[in-house]
């Protein structure tokens, strides 16, 4: 997520044709930048594409498709002993969180495609 705020940064700076110099000397923040363009921070973008995608899998048939049964499984597996990894619930959790819809019931608004679209596309920083 690092990598993607920092590329997405030097994206929106060189959008604005604004250097690292522009940005010591004159304390320009990426925040600006972004309001100058109308853009939104990379997380947006990323949790826009994380909820739309959950959403249509959620949508899918449980006997059939194997991406639903993925989203819904559970593994028994001892955690690494080096500490917690990110695992694509949690991140899920925190798109949810963002747009404010309760993560135990997520699946019944996803199931009405058109106030899940319109959901996502009101997401905002």
């Amino acid at each position: 997520m690092d990598r993607l705020r920092v590329f997405h940064a030097a994206c929106v700076r060189a959008m604005c044709r604004v250097t690292m110099h522009h940005v010591w000397e004159h304390h320009v923040s990426t925040e600006d930048l972004e309001k100058q363009l109308g853009l939104q921070p990379i997380e947006v973008y990323l949790h826009r594409r994380q909820l739309a995608w959950a959403g249509h899998v959620s949508r899918m048939d449980w006997s059939v498709r194997i991406p639903r049964k993925l989203l819904t499984s559970w593994c028994k597996a001892a955690r690494p002993a080096c500490g917690q990894e990110m695992t694509y619930a949690r991140s899920l959790h925190k798109a949810l969180q963002r747009a404010n819809v309760d993560k135990s019931s997520w699946r019944e608004l996803a199931e009405d495609r058109c106030a899940w679209r319109a959901m996502i596309k009101n997401l905002k920083r």
